[in-house]
């Protein structure tokens, strides 16, 4: 194993520049190391450990393993970026081309096939570097249409609506320095642009703009950016719902990054899905493909260096994992695209043709079961090109495959894992061998036909497939169902493509014996419709595969169906896993059950009651396996049966099991330090001899870290990052998101950390509910000294930190109280919010130079939470108003009175005081009154009712002689609590 690893897909840099350099930092030899950078003189800490022993002692059944696959993941991806470095070409001096037809094979110096060139434009003419992604987009105002190729220094913008004399408009330059990498994808009117320079985030581009370019070219200005990762080796967005996914980034471990785009010049964070491996590609879609579990769903389908996993992101605050497919012979799962029916995926490895000497291969995946995709046929192409970028479109598959070009194949027999290569533009003719110059991307999804290819060393060729007339069948649905002896249906219908008019046969193969099946319409004009009707009397039960066909004197075009038949309702299932009476089972748990006769699917539920008069979940599934995705509640009884339907009808319920979820501790501690040192066990040792007990999560020096779903079952939190070189410390942006979900439903959350401030900034999480209005990094304190409602009394003590001293000063905000004061100010800070409880150290507790004093500072912090959780008097998970007790301060009650009633003379805002010390429970409002009598409020006039603020404005100054007195009412669900008055005379204010 490598000594030093950086998470795969981050844009990692040293700890510190040169000119933050101090005493203490020594010149490196192997400790750090450039990644893509431009030069530059920096250093790094220094520690005085061994690096070779980072790692080790993690806990083995989980980080081991981990951190072997990350590694494998950076080597993957290090072993394409060397070769695609090494094996570049100066970028060719090439003239711009007219429009030339395919013809005799050839288009001017271009092999061809059915695809004529209507424009070239070299690099030179659209901005120069090299060339790298391409995508498009077509106004909705003017249906002009504009491809949009990135290149090494910036993004270019052509308008090819007259694709045989296109206009260069102008370049985008990138945000930071220049990039090998960019990648471009389009939504409702925004481009958005990631590259892999560090720090680069995402670009945001209004493509209106574009309408009105009055002298091209000119250098565009981003609309917006958006910086919540640094580098990203791509984009994909889902246009169904407004997401986009950011792969291969600096955060959620190289996993999926989630960005809303509700608002597509403001993006906002989602969420993330940290991935096992390094995240290269993915395609995000709505699923409505064959498998029935996850119609509906937002899925991505991710290729992940050595496989395939396809998650769900439908809950993008939850994702999670359906399936990891590993497949023989892959050297670095690349890219892929699901064809439009979503029934098949497509792949391409990037390193396998290289590795192994085949010819362009690509694989072919059925998805009938996104819980089990199967891998049907490897098919290899005429070429020995790496195959790059690929595209489904109007039944073809549109290929940039590096020196192979651009090559068209048609899926009339995907089925058979076939490809037919009906088409090409070869636009690197010097060579088809395996290496990493020629097409990069291609964008076939123009309403005009025009495709555009990017040539990494070449520019931009803007191409026009002319395909024969032809036709699409479509069938819907596949999967029919029918009960003998009644008739099964399907809509077929018959579009036209490249001016196709006809008529076309119908006619199907593979249909059991007995069904006789017939069409409405026979034969259909294109374009049209018919109705497909199978008479199943006296067929035997069974599901049986069949085939749909369109024929004309010379096309034939296929649809492959299955005929599920039944003459009954269906037996009963019989329950398997987990057995009856079983404990401690997840709290998301795999359910299993045997086949019941003549069953098309099956109705799962789960009840805490054995009756099932509520159920706290339930799904339809075809198969006899499920795992529940919400999350059941800890140490609960549950009791779950399952009844198969069929087009007959409902099969009996199976007989009822039961099962008792797993008991979780209060506690999850966090361990997100590098392992050098370790200091996880400072805090166990601290926690048990606290007598708490507790689950560890470790994020392995990287964005793993646990999801809100993760955290739902824990009351307390304690986060402690070390030194955390390497990586970075504290929460990312998925994490922080999970946490503050989390707080929100009465956590109570500890972070220990010198460098969490440091390495992520001044955070939303710090700001909204740590606390925190300030904070310096590496101030280096030498002390720290208990403060405040929570540690006053705890110290002086002089650190002892078991790695250099980095610790950060951290100052509160007015929602918060100083916890520690060091040696150069502020190095803590706690946070009662009503509903959840913060604490926030600059320092690592590990430095605390005794045992007593870790375990004293540990203790007060737990004793603080425990106020907390005792709130939730019900015991149902949430702290509210049913909790309300008065009479015992140990749940929650009604606020404390407000204090420090001032008066200004100020224009507006001039009555104000101090919140309650108690506020008692969240959602505290104030109700503020006048009064021309000090005892009777009852005829007052309300200046204010519900505040949410210790402010308002007391208006109408009181007539000479006259006093007026004003009082604060502070109410909660739990009550109201009223406080001192102060008067205002018409001769001045006290």
């Amino acid at each position: 194993m490598a000594a030093f690893v950086h998470p795969p897909g981050s844009s990692w840099r040293p700890k510190r520049s040169w000119s933050t350099k101090r005493a203490g930092i020594l010149s490196l030899s192997g400790c750090c190391r450039h990644n893509e950078v431009s030069t530059v003189s920096f250093s790094c800490r220094y520690r005085p450990v061994l690096l070779s022993a980072l790692l080790l002692s993690a806990a083995p059944f989980t980080i081991a393993q981990l951190s072997a696959d990350r590694e494998e993941s950076v080597l993957g991806r290090e072993t394409v970026r060397d070769r695609f470095i090494a094996q570049q070409q100066p970028v060719e001096a090439l003239p711009a081309l007219a429009a030339t037809p395919c013809s005799g094979g050839m288009a001017g110096s271009y092999p061809c096939l059915e695809v004529d060139l209507l424009a070239f434009m070299p690099l030179s003419s659209i901005g120069g570097g090299s060339g790298s992604d391409i995508w498009g987009w077509t106004d909705p105002m003017t249906g002009n249409e504009y491809a949009i190729m990135g290149r090494t220094s910036g993004t270019s913008f052509v308008d090819i609506t007259d694709p045989e004399n296109p206009v260069y408009l102008g370049n985008l330059p990138p945000h930071g320095s220049n990039s090998s990498w960019r990648d471009i994808k389009v939504y409702s009117n925004h481009a958005y642009v990631v590259s892999e320079t560090s720090g680069h985030g995402m670009q945001v581009f209004d493509l209106t703009e574009l309408r009105n370019v009055p002298a091209p070219p000119v250098t565009f200005s981003e609309t917006a950016h958006y910086g919540d990762f640094g580098a990203a080796h791509n984009l994909a967005i889902n246009e169904d719902t407004g997401f986009a996914y950011a792969v291969g980034t600096s955060t959620c471990s190289g996993g999926p990054h989630f960005v809303d785009l509700a608002n597509p010049g403001a993006p906002v964070f989602a969420g993330c899905h940290v991935e096992t491996f390094y995240t290269h590609d993915t395609q995000c879609v709505v699923y409505s493909g064959p498998d029935p579990d996850h119609t509906g769903r937002e899925i991505c389908i991710n290729s992940n260096v050595s496989r395939i996993n396809v998650i769900d992101v439908t809950d993008h605050s939850s994702p999670f994992l359906i399936s990891e497919t590993i497949y023989g012979g892959a050297s670095y799962v690349h890219q892929g695209w699901l064809t439009e029916d979503q029934r098949y995926y497509l792949q391409g490895d990037e390193l396998d043709e290289q590795n192994f000497g085949h010819k362009t291969r690509t694989r072919i995946f059925d998805m009938t079961d996104l819980d089990a995709p199967v891998l049907i046929a490897a098919f290899d192409h005429a070429t020995a090109a790496i195959d790059h970028n690929l595209y489904t479109h109007n039944g073809l598959v549109y290929m940039a495959n590096y020196r192979a070009g651009l090559r068209i194949m048609d899926l009339d027999d995907i089925a058979a894992g076939t490809l037919t290569e009906v088409a090409y533009f070869d636009i690197y003719p010097a060579s088809d061998s395996a290496n990493f110059n020629g097409a990069w991307g291609v964008y076939p999804y123009f309403d005009s036909g025009t495709v555009v290819v990017s040539g990494i060393g070449e520019g931009l060729f803007i191409l026009k497939p002319q395909f024969a007339p032809s036709f699409k069948l479509d069938v819907t649905p596949t999967q029919l169902e029918v009960c003998e002896p009644g008739l099964a249906t399907a809509d077929i219908q018959l579009t036209d493509e490249n001016g196709y008019v006809g008529n076309v046969s119908l006619s199907t193969t593979g249909l059991p014996p007995g069904a006789i099946e017939s069409f409405s319409i026979d034969p259909v004009a294109v374009p049209g419709n018919s109705t497909i009707l199978i008479n199943v009397s006296g067929v035997t039960p069974g599901n049986y595969a069949f085939t749909i066909s369109a024929t004309d004197d010379t096309l034939d075009r296929n649809v492959a169906a299955q005929l599920t038949v039944t003459d009954q309702t269906p037996g009963q299932a019989a329950l398997v896993s987990p057995f009856d009476g079983a404990v401690d089972i997840p709290r998301t748990p795999t359910l299993g059950w045997g086949a019941a006769t003549q069953a098309a699917e099956y109705v799962l539920e789960v009840s805490p009651d054995p009756g099932f008069a509520t159920l706290a979940y339930a799904v339809t599934t075809s198969i006899t396996t499920h795992v529940v995705t919400t999350s059941l509640e800890t140490t609960t009884t549950y009791y779950w049966r399952v009844r198969a339907v069929n087009p007959c009808g409902v099969g009996p319920d199976s007989p009822t099991w039961s099962f008792t979820t797993l008991a979780v501790p209060d506690i999850l501690l966090v361990d997100d330090d590098d392992n050098g040192p370790d200091v996880r066990a400072e805090y166990t040792a601290a926690l048990l001899a606290l007598g708490r007990d507790f689950n560890v999560w470790d994020t392995n020096n990287t964005d793993n870290e646990p999801s809100a779903a993760a955290l739902a079952p824990y009351r307390t939190v304690l986060w402690f990052t070390g030194d955390e070189f390497g990586g970075a410390a504290g929460p990312g942006a998925g994490g922080e998101q999970a946490l503050r979900s989390w707080l929100d439903n009465s956590g109570c959350l500890l972070i220990s950390s010198q460098d969490y401030y440091y390495d992520r900034g001044l955070t939303g999480l710090m700001i909204s509910y740590l606390g925190v209005s300030s904070a310096t990094g590496d101030i280096s304190t030498n002390t720290a000294d208990g403060r405040g409602s929570v540690f006053d009394g705890l110290g002086p003590f002089t650190l002892s930190l078991p790695y250099s001293n980095f610790t950060d000063t951290v100052l509160a905000d007015a929602s918060a109280e100083k916890a520690f004061h060091g040696s150069i100010g502020g190095v803590g800070v706690n946070k009662d919010g009503g509903v959840y409880r913060t604490a926030y150290l600059g320092f690592g507790l590990e430095g605390l130079p005794t045992v007593a004093g870790f375990q004293g500072t540990l203790a007060a912090f737990l004793g603080w939470c425990d106020e907390l959780l005792n709130q939730d008097s019900d015991a149902d998970g949430t702290a509210d108003a049913n909790d309300c007790a008065p009479e015992d301060p140990n749940v929650w009650t009604a606020p404390s009175e407000v204090f420090g009633l001032t008066i200004s003379e100020a224009a507006t805002d001039n009555l104000n005081w101090s919140a309650p010390t108690t506020l008692g429970a969240a959602g505290v409002t104030y109700d503020t009154l006048r009064s021309s009598a000090a005892a009777d409020f009852m005829s007052a006039s309300c200046l204010e009712t519900g505040g949410t603020d210790t402010t308002t404005t007391a208006t109408a100054v009181p007539a000479s002689g006259e006093v007026d007195y004003f009082l604060v009412r502070v109410e909660n669900d739990c009550g109201t609590n009223i406080g001192n008055g102060v008067n205002r005379s018409a001769t001045g204010c006290p």
